[in-house]
């Protein structure tokens, strides 16, 4: 935040000379203090000036703003998972000054839910090798539906598979992992990490099938599914915005209800809500692709959004869709639709790359 150190001073220096002057009622001692406090003060603005016109420019000096840090430090502090009602009513009135302005305004939040490491964890290792994984992760979720096993091809494709089940196997959302392999009439279940040295040693004929089968901790399908998104994402935003060192204010799964002049309450979720100096962010999830209904729903809620938060004089806001890029001509044209909302639409892959950009761009204006 920039403040205008020389004004400051003399409005300081102003109000002690006012003050001098009325109380005339004090005794001597006490008038005599106040005229050598107001003599200090106006020296130590010349002083001041000095120093900013010759060395530091203190008419525009970043301070910091500990209510940011203090809102951020009480939120590190919560435990994992849904925050109880007098949690968010704490939150809300006592440290968020961001959640209170928007409390103000008459937006209510009635579920704030903070991620923890483990959901963390595995959101940042499998979101930093989404470019690897993400035809395989795509597959395995149509295969989880039944529960089916994954088939291999050849080494190449194998290698990347069985990277994505040791990555979910180190955090615990498969139990189990092994590999069948069936050459004609024989069958035989193979270690994980001894299928590359058996491709190796005899390449899968056009009979041949090779499958990983595995145990998926069901309590965990959720955050393999696609809430690995939203938790990476978070991830992503509070990595950044700490190195940068700017003020903010982040939170996880907020659901709220508000309402609009005269318009009916609306219900809602927000996936990420980020406080970025004066501008709002709102961040929406999508781990599969939108149907035209969905982004009609993702649209209309952006756009009451938008206007709620301009009610309140917040005018700088972004609306962004984390989502998975579209793989045909009728899901580019809903993303499309999406955008021209001036909704930004990017992969969970891209989200530190945009970050970055929109960072330094402000940074340097």
């Amino acid at each position: 935040m920039k403040v205008d150190l020389l004004a400051e001073c003399a409005r300081l220096a102003g109000q002690l000379e006012a003050l001098s002057a009325s109380q005339t009622q004090l005794g001597q001692k006490a008038q005599a203090s106040l005229k050598q406090l107001t003599t200090a003060s106006r020296a130590m603005l010349h002083l001041m000036r000095q120093v900013s016109e010759n060395y530091i420019d203190l008419t525009a000096y970043d301070v910091g703003d500990n209510r940011w840090s203090e809102a951020r430090a009480w939120w590190d502090s919560l435990p994992p998972g849904r925050l109880e009602r007098s949690r968010i009513d704490e939150l809300v009135k006592e440290h968020s000054a961001t959640l209170a302005r928007l409390y103000r305004a008459s937006l209510d939040f009635t579920s704030i839910t903070k991620f923890g490491e483990a959901e963390l964890a595995f959101a940042r290792e499998i979101g930093d090798e989404f470019r690897i994984y993400k035809k395989i992760w795509r597959r395995l979720k149509q295969l989880l539906v039944d529960g089916r096993s994954y088939r291999l091809f050849n080494e190449g494709q194998a290698r990347a598979v069985i990277g994505l089940f040791n990555l979910l196997l180190r955090h615990g959302l498969v139990t189990k992992c092994d590999a069948q392999i069936k050459r004609g009439a024989d069958s035989r279940v193979v270690d994980l990490a001894g299928v590359i040295a058996e491709l190796r040693k005899a390449p899968l004929a056009d009979d041949d099938k090779l499958f990983v089968r595995y145990e998926l901790d069901r309590r965990r399908q959720g955050l393999l599914t696609g809430g690995w998104f939203e938790a990476y994402s978070y991830h992503v935003f509070n990595n950044m915005l700490s190195r940068f060192s700017v003020d903010f204010e982040l939170y996880s799964r907020v659901q709220y209800e508000a309402s609009l002049a005269a318009k009916a309450v609306s219900r809602g979720d927000i996936d990420l809500l980020v406080s970025l100096r004066d501008q709002i962010i709102i961040v929406e999830c999508k781990s599969a692709e939108l149907s035209a209904d969905e982004a009609n729903r993702v649209i209309q809620k952006t756009r009451f959004l938008r206007d709620f938060f301009s009610s309140t004089g917040i005018k700088e806001t972004l609306f962004m869709l984390v989502c998975v890029p579209a793989e045909t001509d009728e899901a580019q044209a809903v993303l499309d639709r999406i955008e021209a909302e001036g909704i930004e639409v990017v992969e969970p892959q891209d989200i530190r790359t945009f970050l970055s950009g929109k960072l330094a761009s402000d940074h340097e204006a």
